[in-house]
């Protein structure tokens, strides 16, 4: 924020304490000046201001005057002494703070007052380029607003961010510092270098009076912010239900699309904001517009969150469970992916999406290989029980049983045995098996499980060179009794021993 250069000073200020190392080089009397000041003590700067070889406006290492001081202070009477001996009612401090900056952004009107009678300038900017409106309304100082405003403050002038008053105030809420503010001519429909215009920045704050108050100032509803979002599409990543149907009854566009294709029933799914999505569909929203990357639909991205409630509404509204995004996933995959068990077993009940239960994604893997490769048990239990294929092989060449070994998923790899998974499924390249997957990483529980099914002990694998798991180079075939040995897993190296598996056969 622009402010950040005065909080410093307001650290240094509020520490009341003698500093000498802040007064730089300056005479005695010149500390002694800057010391009352910093003290609060108006006989000792009545006394020192007598002093003919006074410096009124000396100033600090970091340029601080005993004016900028006085002024945090809030002592009018040391701030009218320190004038009428000739203080530079402009002089900045370092980052370019003048004391109509300090006063605006601490809310002394009445200093402010005194400062501009005194000349001071009204739109001087900071080195960040805020004025003393800008810090005014930030801080939501009203009596400071009102007074720079009465004195011809301009409402336009924005800081390094492009952000402007009309914006910050938009942010405090101030519904009564907004009006003046647009009476005074602030431009609406302005926009900060974020893209952000004031009715993202009053949607932000969750005040519907301010947005209320902008939309019958003439902002646009359909101005898009940062990365494309809209107003609308701000209330409903926000989850702010009212004023998502306000801009919805204002006439705002409900399809339009931000940079990267969503809308703002993509956010509502990906938020989880039910009443916006309701509100949304109420409307005619698309329910299947995908967006740009992926080709995610509303739909899918209410299963990949686990949205029951929004997946319910959107396929209720008719939304098509049949489209795929560009990774050929469906809800399903989603739902298993993340162990979603209630989405699950909801989406399993509708017919026309259970029909999808075997349907792969690029890399060849499906639902139930998901379950198996996340360790999700219960999801994989409902998808077995509906019916989907065990022993489908992906495009990385194994099995759900296979990846559920290699990942040590013992419980899942005793469910899938349960229900029949091959045992010996072996890779046609490789000739791996969930035997040798589960052994390369040590996972004797699996190892256990796979030898008790009656995966075969001594089924040979195939390396070719540089591309072998874990660069084993040694060997162009060998058993599972070998791998064991390679990477010294003795407790494996155990188990198979004692059914009879062998070194080498080869």
């Amino acid at each position: 924020m622009h402010t950040y250069s005065l909080i410093y000073i307001l650290i240094v200020l509020s520490s009341l304490t003698t500093n000498i190392s802040l007064l730089g080089k300056l005479t005695r009397f010149d500390q002694d000046l800057l010391q009352a000041a910093m003290d609060n003590s108006e006989s000792r700067i009545k006394e020192l201001l007598s002093n003919k070889n006074i410096h009124v406006n000396c100033q600090a290492s970091n340029d601080l005057t005993p004016l900028l001081i006085c002024t945090y202070r809030g002592n009018i009477q040391c701030v009218k002494m320190l004038l009428d001996a000739g203080a530079n009612v402009n002089l900045a401090e370092n980052e370019g703070n003048t004391p109509l900056h300090v006063a605006a952004y601490v809310g002394h009107a009445a200093i402010a007052e005194l400062l501009l009678s005194a000349g001071a300038g009204i739109d001087k900017k900071t080195n960040k380029e805020a004025t003393p409106l800008l810090l005014a309304v930030e801080r939501n100082q009203g009596d400071c607003i009102k007074l720079l405003l009465k004195n011809g403050a301009c409402v336009n002038i924005a800081d390094y961010m492009g952000v402007t008053p009309l914006m910050y105030t938009a942010s405090n809420g101030n519904v009564e510092a907004l009006q003046s503010l647009i009476d005074k001519g602030a431009q609406v429909n302005a926009q900060a270098k974020s893209d952000q215009a004031t009715l993202h920045y009053a949607i932000a704050a969750g005040s519907l009076d301010s947005v209320k108050l902008l939309v019958k100032a003439h902002a646009s509803l359909n101005l898009p912010g940062y990365d494309g979002l809209t107003p609308l599409m701000t209330a409903v990543s926000a989850g702010n239900s009212s004023i998502a149907q306000y801009l919805i009854d204002s006439g705002a566009r409900i399809n339009a699309q931000s940079t990267d294709k969503w809308t703002a029933l993509h956010f509502a799914a990906f938020h989880a904001t039910v009443d916006c999505m309701k509100s949304l569909i109420k409307a005619k929203a698309q329910l299947d517009l995908p967006e740009a990357d992926l080709l995610l639909t509303p739909l899918y991205l209410a299963a990949s969150k686990g949205n029951l409630e929004c997946v319910k509404l959107l396929i209720e509204a008719g939304a098509n469970v049949a489209k795929l995004t560009k990774r050929n996933e469906t809800c399903l995959t989603a739902a298993a992916g993340n162990g979603y068990t209630k989405l699950l077993e909801y989406l399993l009940s509708l017919p026309r999406i259970k029909a999808q239960i075997d349907i792969p994604n690029c890399n060849g893997s499906t639902a139930l290989f998901f379950a198996a490769q996340e360790n999700h048990l219960d999801c994989l239990k409902l998808l077995i029980q509906a019916g989907a294929q065990i022993n489908v092989e992906s495009t990385i060449g194994t099995t759900a049983l296979g990846i559920a070994a290699q990942r040590g998923h013992a419980r899942v790899v005793e469910c899938l045995i349960n229900a029949k998974a091959n045992v010996n499924f072996r890779n046609k390249d490789t000739g791996a098996t969930p035997l040798s997957l589960a052994i390369i990483d040590g996972h004797l529980s699996c190892v256990k499980l796979l030898v008790k099914a009656g995966a075969s002990v001594n089924s040979p694998i195939f390396i070719k060179g540089e591309s072998s798991a874990r660069n084993i180079q040694s060997y162009e075939t060998y058993t599972p009794l070998a791998i064991a040995q390679k990477f010294k897993h003795t407790d494996i190296v155990k188990c198979l021993k004692e059914v009879g598996a062998v070194l080498s056969e080869f």
